[in-house]
């Protein structure tokens, strides 16, 4: 899966012919034979230098690696070139019906793909609110029911851990050694949720950590001595500067007000206001909001 960006950035300057060939290993004249005899190269004008975007760079990439494995030029081309055309035709039929549509049907690899097509295209952050979480939704409340034997909702929630796995598998999702962790706990109907912050926190360099994920705590399952006992077990150990809160505690109030007399900031995500507000707590309604908060914080912005 090529590099997605997961948070809303400057786009990279093109690259130079000369980097280009650097970075690959390989001539700048293979370059332009490549680009005249196969067309693998970058969009330009006649008369103007040559200017490679990141995906571009990841095109030539692709080709380079299938040539070293034994394949020659003329076909490593064509299959790369053939490969990005199918998938820049499949990008516009990826939506939310149609990952409900896999999800129903138990096609786990046309799911798989399309979460891999929308994450390439507009990040993980804006997959998780704008794909995922509706179709979610729509799969919990689908008036037809679901047959014996398939679980579309599990099925959708399974592929979304697999593929945010992957991309925290990443050579560039490797978070960067600092003191300034972050911990993220979450109910259990907000484990993805809280897998797809830390994600976005790593890919960002920030260190973070998950803590299992609690039961709901609701009248009946109010246990803050444990949430408490686990939470600062893993802020000491980590020596974590912010503490991420989804679900349902955001509105447990002695857990918040237990965690209010501390050196932590506290990062609340939900769409609802919770009845009690730290001192040192702000609330975000979205991952993408927490996420960018955490790191104006850590950065100083």
């Amino acid at each position: 899966m090529p590099r997605p960006d997961l948070t809303i950035n400057l786009a990279p300057a093109p690259l130079t012919l000369t980097v280009v060939a650097e970075k690959l290993g390989i001539s700048a004249s293979t370059l332009r034979t490549w680009e005249r005899r196969y067309g693998l190269g970058p969009q330009r004008q006649t008369g103007t230098h040559r200017r490679y975007t990141v995906a571009e760079f990841e095109l030539i990439q692709a080709v380079v690696e299938l040539v070293r494995s034994g394949v020659s030029p003329s076909d490593a081309c064509q299959s790369i070139q053939d490969a990005n055309a199918v998938y820049h035709a499949n990008q516009k039929t990826v939506c939310v019906n149609s990952i409900i549509e896999h999800a129903k049907a138990s096609n786990a690899t046309a799911l798989h793909a399309d979460l891999d097509i929308l994450i390439t295209r507009d990040g993980l952050l804006k997959t998780w609110s704008e794909y995922i979480q509706p179709a979610l939704v729509a799969l919990q409340t689908d008036p037809e029911g679901e047959l014996p034997g398939t679980a579309p909702r599990a099925l959708l929630s399974q592929m979304t851990l697999q593929v945010v796995r992957e991309v925290a598998n990443c050579k560039e999702c490797q978070p960067k050694e600092t003191n300034d962790a972050v911990v993220v706990v979450s109910d259990e109907p907000r484990s993805l949720l809280a897998h797809v912050i830390g994600v976005s926190l790593h890919w960002e360099g920030i260190p973070t950590r998950l803590m299992p994920a609690l039961l709901p705590v609701t009248a009946l399952h109010a246990d803050v001595p444990s949430m408490l006992e686990k939470t600062r077990h893993l802020v000491t150990k980590l020596n974590a500067k912010i503490l991420v809160i989804c679900g349902s505690i955001i509105h447990n109030e002695a857990y918040l007000r237990e965690l209010e007399n501390t050196d932590l900031q506290l990062v609340l995500v939900g769409p609802a206001r919770p009845n009690y507000l730290p001192a040192n707590a702000i609330q975000m309604r979205t991952a993408s909001g927490c996420v960018e908060e955490v790191v104006a914080t850590l950065r100083g912005y």
